[in-house]
């Protein structure tokens, strides 16, 4: 029985699946995001594409996962439940909330942080499971492939500007806008202050 596994199995390395492939292969094509329904409203090009689905999905599983490990009946003795949302949780405050949020901003920054901690793993872990939304066929029936969204420039792009939004809201609402933006110019002699002023 070995003998023959290991027959099959050198047999398959000697002819491998590309010498059989028909057409070209191009890793690049699998970024490609096809609109599936073209939404266009003035400039702004809203079309629903393969990493739109995939937010959509993440954000559903986050919804979700939040939900039915955050919303459960507290025990004495936890359930395997109530563990995972007490580990996620701590692991979003001690990790995330009080490594990059100022002690007095935790309150009120901590339910957007968790939340973007959350989304982010989930979206990342929903792109190792292979669905049917890779906009290709074979013979009528969809193929089945695997997309990071987090690979798309949008959504980190979209990521990083409600967080960079957030935090300047946030600095000018605690500090006043004079006294925030006068903290981003270091202490340096008046010539330095506007070409420092500048690359700040």
């Amino acid at each position: 029985m070995r003998k023959r596994l290991f027959a099959v199995a050198l047999l398959a390395l000697t002819f491998p699946p590309a010498a059989f492939a028909r057409g070209t292969f191009n890793p690049a094509d699998e970024f490609t995001l096809n609109k599936w329904v073209p939404i266009h409203i003035g400039p702004l090009d809203l079309s629903i594409t393969k990493a739109v689905v995939y937010l959509w999905i993440g954000a559903a599983l986050t919804i979700l996962l939040g939900i039915v490990l955050m919303r459960s009946r507290l025990a004495l003795p936890p359930s395997r439940r109530q563990t995972i949302g007490e580990a996620l949780y701590e692991v979003a405050q001690t990790q995330v909330a009080e490594q990059g949020l100022p002690s007095k901003a935790i309150g009120r920054w901590f339910p957007y942080v968790a939340s973007l901690m959350l989304f982010i793993w989930v979206v990342n872990m929903l792109g190792f499971i292979p669905l049917p939304l890779s906009g290709q066929t074979y013979h009528g029936v969809p193929v089945w492939g695997i997309y990071a969204a987090t690979s798309s420039i949008n959504v980190t792009l979209a990521l990083a500007l409600l967080t960079f939004v957030f935090t300047h809201y946030e600095g000018v609402r605690w500090n006043g806008p004079v006294r925030y933006f006068k903290s981003w110019i270091p202490e340096v002699p008046r010539v330095l202050v506007g070409p420092i002023a500048v690359l700040e």
